[in-house]
């Protein structure tokens, strides 16, 4: 570990944190192993969480559960507590998501509000609201978005696809 406080609570063995407060953890809880995380605040909240990648200011910040995302851009994944097997590429992508399992988002925004599993979301503001608001548990799950703000405005739609700049929003 390298930089202030990076890993200082960590109890596990074969993580990588470098950066101020990456991978600080959580007193008595950081027990997640072979975690990378490479930015200040990257993977901050980590606890029984492995095999993560975090790189960028804040990505994973608040990730203390999920297991195998990896997290490529400032504040991309920040607000995300458990779930596995996501993979965000750019700035905020997948910013406010707590929980999704099997996502994907790439580009600035993509996914930004998304609640929901087996997302995928390919390009500036794609499936940006997904989810929001949704009270159902289907409500915005199994969605692809690929263009510039594709989907951007879904929020309980399920099972769409959309291709091309603005399609579907």
């Amino acid at each position: 570990t390298v930089g202030y406080s990076s890993g200082f609570y960590n109890e596990a063995p074969n993580n990588t944190y470098l950066g101020y407060f990456a991978g600080f953890g959580e007193f008595g809880r950081s027990t997640g192993g072979a975690n990378v995380a490479v930015g200040d605040f990257a993977l901050f909240r980590i606890r029984g969480g492995a095999q993560n990648v975090a790189i960028g200011e804040g990505a994973l910040a608040s990730d203390s559960t999920g297991s195998t995302n990896v997290s490529i851009g400032a504040g991309s994944m920040e607000s995300h507590l458990r779930g596995n097997d996501n993979v965000a590429m750019g700035f905020w992508a997948g910013r406010t998501d707590t929980a999704a399992a099997r996502s994907m988002y790439i580009g600035r925004d993509a996914g930004y509000n998304n609640q929901r599993d087996d997302i995928i979301a390919i390009g500036y503001q794609a499936l940006f609201n997904n989810s929001f608001g949704a009270t159902l548990a289907n409500h915005g799950t199994n969605n692809m978005a690929i263009g510039n703000n594709a989907l951007a405005s879904n929020t309980l739609g399920d099972r769409n696809v959309a291709i091309g700049n603005n399609a579907l929003n």
